[in-house]
This record gives structure tokens, C-alpha cells and sequence, in this order.
């Protein structure tokens, strides 16, 4: 109960009030969603007892996972052996439990190699009782409500050694502390927020014996999940450049630890870091579709996970393939030469000169780094400042400011981003315009906004008169499932780049049979909505689907994958992931659709628009409310009311002056309070309030015409 209505306050809190103060209400008809999978991992070769939690999953009998090599067989009650073939790579997947209601929101499980699975043995509150392990482990622990978990682990002087504490990558609600303290009880090292909320410690052993990891949740909070890696092995803390040219071998610093055959890094690191250089070879395809190759679910890039931080062109890497345990690096793949950040740039006096359209990979070596370019500008005209760096896991919150001749500031850009409903797309990396004038040469500094510097704080800056292209993300708030005879909608929202302003089309492929997805044209707006339709005889099905985005500028069509982010179980925001899949469950209790689908009215004009009900469910006769929240700025609609009994209402549809001549597509909400009961035969059908969407309606506006 409360996790849905949570759900629905992140879609803006409408429906508030509305129901009958007679009425129990709950938010919406089922929705499966799995909150928790412990362990929350496993190594490659092995199989793995979980037990499942979750809302609305009866009938859940498959766990199914969207890596191949990963299967699962059911035990009893919530309980599944996993199965994880040898040759499954290490990273961090997604699993979905299918049920009565479909395909759950997917939770996430972690696969190692080379590490040995410890389950976590109470009493191990306190040093004298820490439960003894290995190195090169992976403990599977849970938190306790006002205590701590212990371990014990014997090293060597000459090790050195990474204990990586793994909550909120693992869509744990964990804000994890780590301590490492020797047996006399001196503590040698503690560790709070490092990767996003999960705490890590770098330790080179100076002397054989014990030593003691504790692990707490920061609020003393029990009952959280973790993964606690002890290990020796490669860690790779930083790869630089982190922008690549497409279809080239390039050449890629390894900062890390434990790295064979390196050298000690001079980036500033305590301890010291060390240095490998090894080269990957660029696939050419990813720009074409703005495609970003995966191998783990990238939710550690800061305090607040947001989806876009993987919503560009580009891949990560693990480096040589023996580091097949290593942690993966996110890269921005660009279609030109990438500039090197060379220093002394540190100051105006010493800029680093470069000539436009640049695309620029650099670092802040240290504390208090500044990093200074100089440029003239080949056209008058307006040019475009894009700083990546959280979008790229990098730990900088940059800022970017453009100086003229005479040390004035021209323009300052910081953190960007749309926040629409329950997407968080909100980025510390900043995006902007600045208007540059040919003659004038202009200076340009990009530092971090705190004076932060080191290994990871990196970024690349593109600066150029527009590279126009978009990325569309889908925001999903619960598990994406139709009814046979009714509507669902997926949210949309397109960001724009480098001058982009044509309309988007959104397209679906895969789709199961008997579905079908309805028009989406993003035309002036960035926020819209995807309906998909299901005929009433469609099978129940479930299945994997892909979104696409299709827009034109100067006579050049682009698409563009759209990219999948559903809320974090842990609520932490918003986080991506690699696959949507779509249920097809039961029949829907009505449907409301526009007739005729396509109305034309000139800008400053209203016309009649129809809309039908199907009320396909015999018992429910009530109103249907109809809601615009969806519903673009210039085309105004109005809440209306199908009354009770009623199957259609005519109303008028107003487009507001001044609107751009071209198609438009918008779907509105029916909302209605519904009898449910998920099991009838015991308890009586109550009140729910199921909200569907309406079919879209394509409105054209035509050219005003000459006087």
C-alpha cells in the first residue's frame, strides 16, 4: 500500500483528494516489484541459494535473469537456486521475478571471479567475536539495527589490500561505514561515501598478523543487504582519456592498484597509485544510434543515482582482457581527433591553445587545479560548452566559465538537467550556449566547483558551433505491464543538444504479439508519453522490447536507441537498466480512447474532440475522470468526466496562438475507482484507483494563412 502510493506522489501527487471519503483507496491495480535478492550475488561456477521480497508477486514461480548463463530454479515458498555458469563475466545484472501479474521491476545481482563466497555468521558484533575469512573473498552480510558485523582476516606485510564494501551498486538502501582496526584495537582506516554511498579502503600491509573490518550502516539501520570484497587482487581506480575517437585503437591510462607490470602513478593518490598502458580498439557503431555498451549497471556515480549518467555514446571497458575482474570504466566515443589536457594550463597566463570544434579529455591533477584554454572562433555566431563528467562516473562537479580579451566573463555554466516527475536527470555537468564573436580570441577555465583535484577527477569539454543530436530516455515507476483490451504508457523525455530542435518520433520493436504502439511526437516539449495498446485477445506474454527515437535535422535523420531507468528500490532517485520487458496480464477494466484519433485546428482555435469508454470489466460502471497532466503547455484540454454508466463525452481541444505549424500527439489520463480484489472468493472487491491513458490524439496545425 505504501509503496505504491509512493509511486504515484513521484508522478506529482495528483491524485490527492479524490477519492470518497467512504472509500478505501489504494494506488493502482497490481504491480509486481522486487525489492530485495540475498546474496545479492554469486561467483561464476557456482550456484547460489537466494531468498526473494517484494509487493504483489503471487504466483511468482521464474526468476529470470537477462544475462545468459544465469538461471534459476525455484526451491520453495520465496527461495530460488541460482545457477551461475563459468563463463558468465563478472559484473552486475538484472533479475526479474515473473508471476501472476507479470515481470517484476528488476533487482540487482553481482557475479565475481577469482573470489571465494562467505556467508556472513552471527555473533560477530564485536572484534572478539569478528567471523574469520579469507582474502580474496566476497561476505555476503546483512546490517544489524544498533550493531556492527565483524571479520577477521590474517595478511602479509607487502600486501596490499582493497576492502570494497558494495551496498548501493546492489540497489541496497545500505549507507555503509567501513573501519579497519588492528587486533590491539588501533583503528587504521575508515571509509564513509566513496563510490556514491559504499565506503572502500586501500590498505598496503606493513606487518604480518590480523586484522579486523567492521561493518555498519551509518544510521545503525538493520536488515540492509551487502557485499564486502576483500581482495588483492588488479582494482582499477581511473582510466584517462576518458573520451575515444570511433573506430580507432586507443591507447588508455590505467590508474589502480595491484595492476601487473605497472609502475607507480604520479597522480595524486594516497597511497600512490599505480600505472598501466595497455589499448583498446573503438567499435565504429555507437554514434550512429548513440549506443552505450554495458557490462555493469553503472549506479555508483554519485550520492543521488540518476539514469543519465549513461545516456551518451559510448562504452565501458575493463582494460586487457585478463582483467576480467577489474571494474569498469565508462568512455565517450566522438567522431574526431580528442585533444589531450596538457599541463602547465593552470593559469590565464599559460593557456593550452586549441582550435574548434575540440573535444578535450582532461583531469584535475591535484587540489586547487585549474585547467585554462585559449581559442578564436572561426564564424560569428552562437557555440555550444558540454563538460562530461558525472554522466562518465568521474567524481568532478566542474563548472565552465568563457573570458574575452579584457578578463570579462562572457558566460558561466554549471550543473544542467531536466527533472520531470520521477526522473531525476539533474547533472553536475554543465551544458550551455555562449554567443563568440571571429575576431576576438577567448578564454576558457574549467575547474571543480569545490577545488577538489586527483586520479579521479576527470572530464572531457566539447566546444564547438553544435553538434545537433539528442538522447530520449523512459522513465518507468513500476513494472510495465498491459491489460488484454486497454492502454499503458511509458513516460519519455528528450534531451536536446547542440542546437537539436526538430521533432522526435518514438517508435517500439519486439513488441508481443496483440500490442501495438501508438504515436509519440515530441514537438516543442521535451516530456511526453509512449502508448502501447493491447487488442483484447492478446496473450499473456512477457517479453523484452526495445524503444526508438527518430528525428531530422537539415534533411539528416537521426536515431537514436532510448535508453531504460526505472526508481531505485533503494530510494536513491532513479537508476538505468539494460532491459525492458513488458507483461501482458488479465484484461484491463476499461479503455478510453479519442475518435476519431486525428483532429486539425489552426493555432488560436478550439475544435470538438470525442472520446470513447469500453467498460470491459461488467461490474465497474462508475465515472471515469479525466486528467491532463501529460498534456504539452500550448494545447489546453481541461479535466473532464465521463459520468457513471456514460461511454463517450465531447469537449474542446484549444491551441494556443503563436503554435508551430506541424503534427502533434498527446495522450491525457482516465482515472476511476474501480471494485478489486486479488482474491474475491475471500475478501469483497474494494475501491482501487486505477489510472490508464487515454489513446494519444494527433493534433495538426496547419500553416496560418497569408493576408
Amino acid at each position: 500500500m505504501r509503496g505504491r502510493l509512493w509511486f504515484w506522489l513521484l508522478f506529482g501527487g495528483l491524485w490527492a483528494g479524490l477519492a470518497l471519503a467512504s472509500a478505501e483507496v489504494r494506488a493502482d491495480l497490481p504491480r509486481p516489484r522486487l525489492t530485495r535478492l540475498f546474496p545479492a550475488g554469486g561467483a561464476a561456477g557456482t550456484t547460489v541459494d537466494v531468498t526473494t521480497e517484494g509487493v504483489d508477486l503471487e504466483g511468482a514461480t521464474v526468476l529470470r535473469f537477462e544475462q545468459p548463463g544465469l538461471t534459476a530454479t525455484l526451491v520453495e515458498g520465496k527461495a530460488y537456486r541460482v545457477t551461475i555458469g563459468a563463463d558468465v563475466p563478472e559484473g552486475i545484472y538484472e533479475a526479474r521475478l515473473v508471476g501472476t501479474y507479470g515481470a517484476s521491476v528488476p533487482q540487482l545481482f553481482a557475479v565475481t571471479r577469482g573470489l571465494v563466497d562467505v556467508r556472513e555468521k552471527d555473533p560477530n558484533e564485536t572484534p572478539e567475536e569478528a567471523q574469520p575469512v579469507e582474502l580474496n573473498c566476497c561476505i555476503h552480510g546483512q546490517s544489524d539495527g544498533n550493531g556492527q558485523d565483524c571479520f577477521r582476516v590474517a595478511l602479509k606485510a607487502g600486501q596490499r589490500v582493497v576492502f570494497d564494501c558494495q551496498a548501493q551498486r546492489t540497489d541496497s538502501s545500505l549507507d555503509a561505514t567501513l573501519i579497519l582496526a588492528a587486533m590491539d584495537g588501533r583503528v587504521l582506516a575508515t571509509s564513509g561515501d566513496y563510490y556514491g554511498r559504499d565506503p572502500l579502503i586501500d590498505f598496503p600491509v606493513t606487518a604480518d598478523g590480523e586484522y579486523v573490518v567492521t561493518v555498519h550502516d551509518l544510521s545503525y539501520r538493520g536488515g540492509f543487504p551487502y557485499r564486502l570484497l576483500i581482495t588483492n587482487r588488479p582494482h582499477v581506480e581511473a582510466v584517462f582519456p576518458r573520451a575515444v575517437q570511433s573506430g580507432q585503437r586507443a591507447e588508455l591510462q590505467f590508474l589502480g592498484r595491484n595492476l601487473p607490470g605497472s609502475v607507480i602513478s604520479s597522480a595524486v593518490n594516497d597511497p600512490p597509485l599505480e600505472e598501466v598502458r595497455a589499448a583498446i580498439d573503438v567499435p565504429t557503431d555507437l554514434g550512429a544510434t548513440g549506443r552505450f555498451l554495458m557490462t555493469d549497471l553503472p549506479c555508483d556515480h554519485s550520492p543521488q543515482s540518476s539514469q543519465v549518467a549513461w545516456v551518451l555514446s559510448g562504452l565501458q571497458t575493463r582494460g586487457p582482457a585478463e582483467w576480467s575482474s577489474v571494474r569498469p570504466a565508462a568512455l565517450v566515443v566522438v567522431d574526431q581527433q580528442v585533444v589531450i589536457e596538457r599541463e602547465p594550463n593552470s593559469t590565464r597566463e599559460q593557456p593550452q591553445a586549441i582550435e574548434l570544434p575540440v573535444v578535450v579529455a582532461g583531469r584535475f591533477d591535484g587540489p586547487r587545479d585549474a585547467d585554462w584554454y585559449t581559442f578564436q572562433v572561426p564564424a560569428d555566431g552562437n557555440y555550444y560548452v558540454d563538460v562530461y563528467s558525472e554522466r562518465l562516473g568521474a567524481r568532478a562537479d566542474p563548472y565552465v566559465a568563457v573570458y574575452d580579451e579584457q578578463g570579462q566573463v562572457v558566460v558561466e555554466h554549471d550543473d544542467y538537467g531536466h527533472r520531470v516527475r520521477s526522473l531525476d536527470g539533474h547533472l553536475r555537468d554543465p551544458y550551455g550556449q555562449v554567443s563568440l564573436q571571429k575576431a576576438k580570441r577567448y578564454h576558457l577555465l574549467v575547474q571543480d566547483r569545490y577545488s577538489r583535484g586527483g586520479a579521479r577527477y576527470q572530464y572531457v569539454l566539447s566546444l564547438s558551433a553544435g553538434l545537433p543530436d539528442f538522447q530520449v530516455n523512459a522513465m518507468l515507476g513500476g513494472a510495465p505491464a498491459i491489460r488484454a483490451g486497454g492502454q499503458e504508457f511509458i513516460d519519455v523525455v528528450l534531451d536536446q543538444r547542440g542546437g537539436f530542435n526538430s521533432p522526435v518520433t518514438i517508435t517500439a520493436e519486439g513488441l508481443p504479439a496483440g500490442v501495438t504502439a501508438l504515436p509519440c511526437i515530441l514537438r516543442s516539449t521535451i516530456h511526453g508519453q509512449l502508448v502501447l495498446r493491447a487488442d483484447r485477445s492478446a496473450p499473456e506474454s512477457d517479453t523484452s522490447i526495445r524503444l526508438w527515437a527518430t528525428g531530422v535535422h537539415e534533411g539528416r535523420e537521426l536515431r537514436r536507441e532510448v535508453k531504460f531507468a526505472t526508481l531505485a528500490t533503494n530510494g536513491n532517485g532513479c537508476r538505468p537498466m539494460r532491459d525492458l520487458v513488458l507483461s501482458v496480464r488479465g484484461t484491463a477494466p476499461y479503455a478510453v480512447r479519442f475518435e476519431p484519433e486525428q483532429v486539425t485546428v489552426a493555432a488560436g482555435q478550439s475544435v470538438e474532440v470525442r472520446v470513447v469508454a469500453e467498460r470491459l470489466w461488467p461490474e465497474f460502471t462508475g465515472p471515469i475522470d479525466l486528467v491532463s497532466p501529460g498534456v504539452p503547455g500550448f494545447l489546453q484540454i481541461g479535466n473532464q468526466t465521463i459520468p457513471a454508466g456514460a461511454t463517450e463525452l465531447r469537449f474542446q481541444l484549444t491551441a494556443q496562438g503563436g503554435m508551430q505549424p506541424g503534427e502533434y500527439t498527446t495522450a491525457i489520463w482516465a482515472q476511476a475507482q474501480v471494485p478489486f480484489s486479488k482474491a474475491p472468493e475471500k475478501d469483497p472487491p474494494k475501491n482501487t484507483l486505477v489510472v490508464l491513458p487515454t489513446t494519444p490524439v494527433r493534433v495538426t496545425v496547419p500553416e496560418a494563412e497569408k493576408k
